[in-house]
């Protein structure tokens, strides 16, 4: 398994299985491609990349883009948007509606 991630969360992302792990960045699809010179067979997109991704994926891989850390009901929005400002999250926070 290929992970991109933070140089501080290369341990953490190892823990989870990563045997290689590319430095998150504007050349983390570079190195994705490079980790896997003909693409990966499937590739989880927690970023929300989309499209910037695609080109690391071998014709006829998956493509899944993953978003919610957290979900908030509307009437927590505020927490939401505290808990973004404050930073250190991994994913995305969701309100749901």
């Amino acid at each position: 398994m290929i992970a991109v991630a933070r140089p501080q969360d290369e341990a953490l992302v190892k823990r989870f299985g990563a045997e290689t792990v590319v430095p998150r960045g504007d050349a983390a699809v570079r190195g994705l491609h490079d980790a896997a010179p003909g693409g990966v067979d499937g590739l989880i997109d927690a970023a929300v990349l989309d499209a910037a991704v695609l080109l690391a994926i071998r014709d006829g891989g998956k493509l899944a883009t993953l978003r919610a850390a957290e979900t908030f009901p509307p009437e927590r929005a505020a927490d939401a948007q505290r808990k973004m400002d404050a930073g250190g999250i991994r994913g995305r926070l969701v309100i749901v509606f």
